[in-house]
């Protein structure tokens, strides 16, 4: 895992033969790929992208969370470049045997493509900040390893090439979108979400990023640990040492 803009082309990988980061293109693709596998009993393409979308549901506490499809029809004009990726990553051997191109990037506009709204958002970072139980469902959706992945790379790669200054100046883990979408969590103290269309030269939302930093000092969860009791099972977070 390497941080957002450390190299400008997609068409590299590391030393081991596999994306830098699941954040950029190579990598979503190969998530994509990884997510049919984890369905792979499921036949139909359209059961495939229901089974990820009830686990975003589940995130969200069953709040909005659809396909829309107009967003989806846009982005396949422009799957070009995707289809370029996709043939470089099959030459280089990383995609999973087995598993096709086409159903691949489908799934992935698929996903892409997925709205939510500021309500249903936030009910998806509070499960992240609480380790993938959902405080309002008591659903434990995603494990806490997972959970403190997903997080890791939210904080080195979440906010473009702004992520190490966001990072610095915030220190919370947080996911940006070309739609002005910001997802922060704060682990073990809250998750929020706020949406303004205006982009920034970095593709964030400039108010949703000056709103991160002018409340900076709230965000409290900075420095913060999961650990399990071994007797109660218990999530607690404690502070690093």
């Amino acid at each position: 895992m390497e941080e957002y803009s450390k190299y400008e082309s997609p068409f590299t990988l590391t030393k081991q033969g596999v994306p830098h980061s699941p954040l950029v293109e190579t990598g979503a693709i190969i998530c994509s790929s990884l997510l049919q596998l984890a369905t792979r009993p499921v036949t139909d393409e359209e059961e495939e992208y229901e089974s990820v979308l009830n686990i975003i549901r589940r995130l969200c506490n069953k709040e909005h969370a659809n396909l829309n499809c107009t967003s989806y029809q846009n982005l396949r004009k422009d799957i070009i470049r995707l289809h370029a990726l996709s043939f470089y990553l099959q030459e280089k051997k990383c995609f999973p045997e087995g598993v096709g191109i086409n159903a691949t990037l489908d799934l992935l506009l698929q996903c892409l493509s997925t709205e939510v709204t500021c309500e249903s958002g936030a009910a998806l970072a509070a499960t992240l900040a609480n380790g993938g139980l959902c405080p309002l469902s008591g659903d434990q959706v995603m494990s806490p390893h997972a959970v403190r992945s997903t997080l890791s790379v939210m904080q080195v790669a979440g906010m473009n090439d702004y992520s190490r200054t966001f990072n610095f100046k915030t220190s919370v883990p947080a996911k940006s979108s070309q739609s002005g979408v910001v997802l922060i969590v704060v682990p073990g103290v809250l998750g929020l979400m706020c949406w303004s269309p205006g982009l920034d030269c970095n593709g964030n939302s400039w108010r949703g990023v000056h709103f991160c930093e002018l409340v900076q000092v709230c965000l409290i969860g900075v420095g913060t640990k999961l650990c399990r009791t071994s007797a109660l099972q218990d999530q607690v977070w404690a502070p690093l040492i």
